[in-house]
């Protein structure tokens, strides 16, 4: 389990050491990729509109930065948990979307599934039952060929969720 306080503090002094960086353009990809580890941090909290604010911030120091394309992909994901967190499902949904086409684009699995399992999340809430079921078995079937364990479960665990709520709405 990650110590929240110590991950905050470690950022702190990393964007601290950042801003002593001479390069101007290493000094800016290194804010912005602090600005997107802190964001996590807070929507791990459960701080969304900290966490919104910072992505945000990230995003456009590597819009600025250009040929950023493999760092930005990442912030669709999680700028699509963020909304889901801050409930607004519609533009989760359409961040998500984006992000899966972006992710296409660069041949990025590994955030086509994130973007997916996000897409299960918000069709669950959204008592799209089948739609999530499906778009959970495909990020399952993503991180398994990836191995990625974590996001596996997270999509098992979904999917197991959607499945139980079709079946009770067809009762």
């Amino acid at each position: 389990r990650v110590n929240i306080q110590k991950a905050h503090a470690h950022y702190t002094r990393a964007l601290t050491y950042a801003e002593k960086i001479k390069d101007k353009h290493a000094k800016e990809e290194m804010k912005a990729g602090m600005l997107f580890g802190q964001a996590d941090l807070y929507r791990i909290e459960g701080n969304y509109a900290e966490a919104l604010r910072l992505v945000t911030e990230s995003k456009e120091i590597y819009e600025k930065l250009g040929d950023q394309e493999e760092r930005l992909v990442k912030s669709y994901s999680q700028l699509g948990r963020i909304f889901v967190g801050l409930n607004e499902l519609q533009k989760a949904e359409d961040t998500f979307h984006a992000g899966f086409s972006a992710a296409h684009q660069l041949r990025r699995r590994d955030e086509m599934g994130k973007n997916l399992l996000g897409l299960g999340d918000v069709f669950l809430k959204s008592k799209e039952y089948a739609i999530a079921i499906e778009n959970l078995y495909e990020a399952l079937e993503i991180f398994n060929d990836l191995e990625m364990k974590q996001e596996a479960k997270e999509a098992k665990d979904l999917r197991a969720q959607a499945e139980v709520a079709i079946r009770q709405s067809e009762a």
